[in-house]
C-alpha cells in the first residue's frame, strides 16, 4: 500500500478508523495461520494480491556466489531463522514465492516441509506477466503411484 493509499484510506473513514481496519486487518492474518515466504526478495515485484496472511521474507537482493562454502554459509543462516519462524506457530496454509536463486527456492520449500508437514503452494509465473497458484499434492501422487 503507498502512501497516497493510506492518505485516501484515512480520509475516506477518518484517521482512526483507518488505522483500526488497518490493525483488524493485520490481527486477521496472523490468526488465519497463513504466512508468505518470498524466497529473496529485491529484484521482482509480488503484487499485493499474493502477499496473503503474514509475509516472510527469507533473504534480500543479491547474496554472496564466490565459493560454495560463503553460499552454504548464507543457506544456512537464511534456513535457520525461517525455521524459527515455523516453529513460532501452527501454520494451516503457506504460501512460497520462488523468487531468487533455484536452490535457496529448493531448499526453503524442503525446510517447510521438514519442519511443518506442510506442503506449499507455490507462486508461479508464465514469463508473460501473469501469476498463478500451484499447488501438487506429492502425497497423493506418491500414493497412487503404481510399484
Amino acid at each position: 500500500m503507498s502512501n497516497d493509499e493510506l492518505d485516501d484510506v484515512a480520509s475516506e473513514y477518518g484517521r482512526d478508523r483507518a488505522i483500526a481496519l488497518i490493525k483488524r486487518e493485520l490481527s486477521r492474518d496472523a490468526v488465519s495461520g497463513t504466512l508468505t515466504i518470498i524466497a529473496n526478495e529485491g529484484i521482482h515485484h509480488l503484487p499485493d494480491a499474493y502477499k496473503r496472511g503474514e509475509l516472510y521474507i527469507a533473504s534480500r537482493g543479491n547474496l554472496d556466489f564466490s565459493s560454495l562454502e560463503i553460499v552454504k554459509e548464507q543457506y544456512e543462516e537464511i534456513l535457520s531463522l525461517l525455521a524459527i519462524k515455523l516453529k513460532s506457530q501452527t501454520w494451516k496454509n503457506i504460501y512460497l514465492v520462488p523468487f531468487g536463486h533455484s536452490t535457496l527456492c529448493m531448499q526453503i520449500k524442503l525446510l517447510v516441509f521438514r519442519v511443518t508437514r506442510i506442503e506449499t503452494i507455490d507462486l508461479f509465473y508464465d514469463g508473460r506477466g501473469n501469476y498463478e497458484d500451484l499447488s501438487i499434492a506429492q502425497r497423493s501422487l506418491i500414493v497412487n503411484v503404481a510399484s
